[in-house]
């Protein structure tokens, strides 16, 4: 997951930095920073796990996280999410919503208003499931509702590579999913595969891909002539779309059904499992 994401990497922040400078270096080993520190560089790692092996992965590295003290567990609870979410299946992802949830249990107050709003988005965009009923999640429930309801109704109107005028809403009677992305974001380049696969099988049924990058159009170009899509790539230099869908991190995408509707939002990027669930809440199987 990308540094462009609302919640960053936090374990090595200022609070940590200065708690470090204060332990000296020979009893960090025996005090939970130091292990901390270790689980932090391990997760980094799990990117590099195929997805079907990382279930075992995360099993294990969750167990240790919430062992820790509150001030270590719940940082590295949320950095679970920013580095284990990407093209995990559903097992893995379910894994990650229980840790951060019983991170949330004894969370500090500083971490209380991100951990609620990425354990909401993981719950509502991966599809796992939590019981929580604390108000900080109660209240992220609500932002995501109201972000959604700006989502319904948000539209473009941007040009292809070729020139082609797409609209959004002009395209009802089609299942369209709209991407933003960037050449230089490395999970919207492992995306753009699984995107080009799922066009080419249910483009006959209706299913549109709109790529939308805010880049210049040379950049795109020579991206493209080394890895080539069928879909369209549309051009957005100033961000209109991206500001109208509140896009804040890349890649995501948002899926609409044939009427128009809002049927499925990305949470990163989504493993071919999910993208496939996905399309089908909006009528492509």
């Amino acid at each position: 997951m990308l540094s462009v994401r609302p919640a960053p990497r936090c374990l090595l922040a200022a609070a940590i930095l200065s708690l470090t400078l204060s332990v000296p270096a020979a009893a960090q080993a025996a005090n939970p920073l130091a292990a901390a520190q270790t689980l932090d560089q391990e997760l980094r790692r799990i990117k590099t796990i195929p997805p079907q092996a990382r279930s075992r992965f995360v099993a294990d590295i969750s167990k240790r996280i919430l062992a820790l003290p509150p001030q270590y567990s719940t940082p590295l609870a949320l950095n679970l999410v920013i580095d284990g979410v990407a093209g995990s299946n559903k097992d893995t992802l379910q894994l990650i919503g229980d840790t951060v949830s019983q991170a949330m249990k004894t969370a500090p107050e500083n971490f209380l208003q991100n951990g609620y709003r990425s354990l909401a988005e993981l719950v509502r965009f991966s599809g796992i499931t939590v019981k929580i009923d604390h108000p900080g999640y109660l209240d992220a429930v609500r932002q995501l509702d109201q972000e959604a309801a700006v989502r319904q109704n948000a539209d473009f109107t941007l040009p292809d590579l070729q020139g082609r005028q797409w609209n959004r809403k002009a395209l009802q009677g089609k299942v369209v999913l709209v991407n933003f992305w960037a050449t230089w974001c490395p999970p919207c380049r492992e995306e753009l595969p699984d995107l080009e696969t799922v066009y080419r099988r249910f483009a006959a049924q209706g299913l549109v891909v709109l790529a939308i990058s805010d880049e210049d159009t040379a950049s795109i170009r020579n991206f493209l002539a080394e890895r080539p899509v069928t879909f369209p790539v549309l051009l957005d230099p100033d961000q209109v779309a991206r500001k109208a869908f509140l896009a804040t991190s890349l890649p995501v995408s948002f899926l609409y059904s044939r009427d128009g509707r809002l049927a499925a939002q990305t949470y990163a990027r989504p493993s071919m499992e999910e993208l496939l669930e996905m399309l089908a809440r909006a009528g492509i199987r």
